[in-house]
């Protein structure tokens, strides 16, 4: 059982529990389960181009109205933050690098520098469109980030 769950993780299949209902008599099964649908790479929910540079530190669900990244050198993390409600945001960045970086939304007039172990804050609007973020001194080198809006 160890070594099926570890296969079914590692390539992202169920394996059929035939204790369950959903196998026949005979070990056939009465139904496949549908595949569960991986989550869309960052880049490509945030809407970035596919020629962008983008390092990738993975998305996390927001939890309310202020939403925390991290800028260390050269990426955002998490890059995507899903499910925020469209609105005003308060964003806070820390920088846990060693480089000056900075926060910069052009379409809402934000550019802020954060200095090396400094922490800022700044108020985003979101709307139904994932609203994209970068450092403008990094952005060449993949320093980007998005804050995903909630569904419908």
């Amino acid at each position: 059982a160890l070594a099926a769950a570890l296969l079914a993780a590692f390539f992202g299949y169920h394996a059929i529990d035939e204790s369950k209902d959903n196998v026949a008599a005979g070990g056939a099964p009465t139904s496949a389960a549908a595949p569960e649908q991986p989550e869309q790479p960052c880049k490509q929910a945030a809407g970035f181009p596919d020629s962008a540079q983008v390092q990738d530190k993975g998305t996390e669900p927001a939890s309310g109205a202020t939403v925390s990244v991290e800028a260390g050198d050269f990426f955002f993390g998490p890059t995507c933050v899903s499910g925020v409600a469209a609105g005003t945001v308060t964003l806070t960045v820390e920088n846990t690098g060693q480089a000056l970086h900075n926060v910069s939304i052009a379409d809402q007039g934000i550019d802020e520098d954060v200095e090396a172990g400094q922490t800022i804050t700044v108020q985003v609007e979101v709307s139904s469109s994932p609203l994209q973020y970068v450092c403008k001194y990094h952005r060449t080198s993949g320093m980007v980030g998005a804050l995903l809006p909630a569904g419908p």
